[in-house]
């Protein structure tokens, strides 16, 4: 089985958010987290509250964690889809500067990145929603990946083309929302955990 710091790409978007980022970094970089060595990304969106020192401090202290700075603020879109080119490795996930999860019952999402899904959610657990059929299985998943941080990704999922209508979406709120549509009307597979992982 590979190692999952070898297969996902962590990316943090924010703005203004010190405080709150430096939570949820702090939560990936514990020592009892399970993603504790992988790659992170923080892009920022040319924040002007410190965040940039901040970041730098744990850039400094962590090998594992890189920092990108917008030289403007490019809205809040504009920094998601930018999030959605930076990824190299066979996964990303996306993850909001306030974000918090449950990794207790992580082995289960881990096996998931080491078969064959396209997408893996985190944010809707089959004890939150039945899953009685593979439609009724689509329709579940697309509608918790309205929260940025729902899914994980497989990499070669996202394309020109998915880029392309990404910036199409660029005056909503969750252009990466084409991720997951696009995933959906290919049939790709899609898993489910136990429980969520995002609260």
């Amino acid at each position: 089985m590979m190692s999952v710091k070898d297969k996902l790409q962590i990316i943090i978007v924010t703005y203004n958010r010190k405080k709150y980022l430096k939570e949820t970094l702090s939560q990936f970089l514990a020592v009892s987290s399970p993603l504790k060595d992988c790659d992170i990304i923080i892009s920022d969106n040319a924040s002007d509250d410190g965040t940039q020192d901040m970041c730098l401090s744990f850039v400094e202290k962590y090998n594992n964690v890189k920092y990108i700075r917008n030289s403007i603020n490019v809205g809040v879109s504009g920094n998601i889809i930018h999030a959605m080119e930076l990824p190299n490795k066979q996964w990303f996930w996306i993850i909001g500067d306030d974000d918090r999860f449950d990794f207790s019952n992580w082995h289960e999402i881990n096996e998931a990145l080491n078969s064959n899904f396209d997408m893996v959610n985190v944010c809707a657990g089959k004890d939150d929603y039945k899953i009685i059929n593979e439609d009724d299985r689509y329709v579940k998943a697309y509608m918790s990946s309205f929260f940025l941080s729902a899914s994980i990704y497989r990499t070669k999922c996202r394309d020109e083309n998915t880029i392309k209508f990404a910036y199409y979406l660029s005056q909503t709120l969750n252009p990466f929302n084409i991720l997951g549509a696009e995933i959906i009307n290919s049939k790709g597979k899609i898993f489910i955990p136990k429980k969520k992982y995002y609260y």
